[in-house]
């Protein structure tokens, strides 16, 4: 079709979603299943398709006729198995093992009635942390937004070391009851003595105080129905351009589309890996598994430092937005309460505030792991734009123009936002140095930093104030509180001369 502005692009009301679950074969015959969904049709912000596209064909008038698109996904390897548990009577911890080996997740857990399953670190934990697709127009940079749930059927699992199978053990209340007091009267279990003034010994099993909804619930006499992927290896690695078999496809197409077209889709589909596959291992030795327990030994699951923080913050997982820099400082104004600094990077790569789906979700994961005493206010960072500019003098043995671009592009190297970190100064001896050791360079004639703000021909800059004079300290440039240095434009905010 051709498009507002007279460009050819794919009819976005033809293209298809690859639906998770879709699985592939390795040239080894290894099993990988694709994790999520690949919509072809989702476009940016400015209107266009995320999938890179290339003209397939063209007709007579060598106009495009056909499109390549392609989107890359996340593949696991490893073959998904469906199970059914037959539960009977009520026992309290019933521990129910799978008959695979080898199992790297238990996708899911149902029982007869719809009731589902949730995992859990530990039968206490009662509530878990459940990812739905976000709707809002920030759906670019969080895909997703974490939300809490109650999860009162729940289970732990155990792997055994001998026969490397997996067991559920699940809850010790019983769903019958599951309306009834979480947590039973200790007074009711109290014997009451009539008519006797001499007191003896009881016995009173301390496991009846366990038989409460605390620990979780299970449904008796149902079934349940387990799916979960088994397998993995060291030989399940494979090298570049060896995933090329589509075995099982899941794919949608658009009401919209027509018959011939879903067919011609269909067909056309093909897949490849163009990284290699890596991550798979053997089942870890003895010594493997003490050198992990040495080093998990100070580890914790909660946050009582700035770094438990900030390695919260680092850790959430991308589809719920990602953290670029984040930097942690103590209130001034409450002593119980740490300033959280935040700052996304933009589709151009841009430093840009964080959404608010994604302090939300930051909110919701970090919330479980906080001291109840503890607050966290979270801030966006600001941003400081800003230019540079120098003229140096070079040797008559070299040329000019050849040692401003390599002193230029070195310094462009330097400033990348990669290389910066939110209250990061800038040592004026540091970008000196790059210019000195720019081979050709005999001295530095000026050298000064400006701050960039507003719109400045046809480029946006923040509107942050920064006074570079004020702000200069023992050959430093100290940024503002919560604040990080970015030189947004570098072929346009480095200028350099030569003489």
């Amino acid at each position: 079709m051709v498009s507002p502005g007279n460009k050819y692009i794919p009819q976005t009301n033809t293209l298809p979603t690859i639906k998770k679950d879709t699985a592939l074969l390795s040239d080894s015959g290894i099993t990988f299943v694709l994790t999520q969904d690949l919509d072809f049709s989702k476009t940016n912000y400015s209107g266009e398709l995320i999938a890179d596209t290339i003209i397939g064909s063209t007709d007579g008038s060598n106009n495009p006729a056909t499109f390549i698109l392609s989107l890359q996904g996340l593949c696991v390897s490893g073959e998904i198995t469906s199970e059914q548990l037959n539960i009977g009577d009520f026992t309290s911890f019933l521990q129910k093992s799978l008959a695979e080996p080898n199992v790297s997740q238990v996708i899911s857990v149902t029982d007869d009635s719809a009731n589902e399953y949730h995992e859990v670190d530990s039968l206490l934990q009662d509530t878990i942390y459940k990812s739905v697709t976000n709707i809002g127009s920030d759906v670019l940079t969080v895909t997703e937004n974490l939300k809490p749930i109650s999860a009162p059927y729940r289970y732990t699992t155990q792997v055994s070391l001998e026969t490397r199978k997996t067991t559920l053990i699940f809850g010790g209340g019983n769903a019958a009851t599951l309306e009834d007091d979480v947590i039973p009267d200790p007074s009711e279990f109290a014997i009451p003595l009539y008519g006797k003034t001499i007191n003896k010994n009881y016995s009173l099993d301390p496991n009846r105080l366990l038989n409460s909804n605390t620990y979780g619930t299970i449904k008796a006499n149902s079934v349940l129905t387990v799916r979960y992927r088994h397998g993995g290896g060291l030989d399940n690695n494979c090298d570049t351009n060896s995933i090329n078999t589509i075995d099982t496809l899941y794919i949608d197409f658009p009401p919209t589309s027509t018959p011939v077209n879903n067919v011609f889709v269909r067909n056309s589909i093909d897949v490849t890996n163009l990284e290699p596959a890596r991550g798979g291992a053997d089942q870890p030795s003895t010594d493997r598994l003490r050198s992990l327990v040495t080093s998990a030994r100070n580890s914790q699951n909660r946050i009582v430092t700035k770094q438990d923080l900030l390695a919260r913050v680092y850790t959430m997982p991308t589809n719920f937005g990602q953290i670029f820099r984040a930097s942690v400082k103590s209130s001034q104004d409450n002593p119980y309460a740490t300033r959280l600094y935040l700052a996304t990077q933009n589709q151009n790569g841009h430093i840009d505030i964080a959404p608010d789906a994604l302090k939300k979700n930051l909110r919701t994961f970090i919330n479980n792991n906080r001291l109840i005493t503890d607050s966290v206010d979270m801030l966006d960072a600001s941003v400081i734009n800003i230019g540079l500019k120098f003229e140096i003098l070079v040797d008559k043995d070299y040329s000019k123009r050849i040692v401003l671009q390599k002193t230029l592009q070195r310094l462009k190297e330097y400033f990348k936002i990669d290389n910066f970190h939110i209250e990061q100064p800038i040592s004026f001896s540091d970008v000196k140095n790059i210019i000195y050791n720019t081979e050709g360079v005999i001295s530095i004639m000026m050298f000064e930093f400006n701050n960039l703000q507003g719109v400045i021909g046809d480029r946006q800059y923040s509107d942050i104030f920064y006074s570079i004079s004020d702000s200069t300290y023992k050959g430093l440039l100290i940024p503002t509180d919560g604040s990080i240095f970015e030189v947004k434009f570098p072929l346009d905010d480095i200028i350099g001369t030569a003489n």
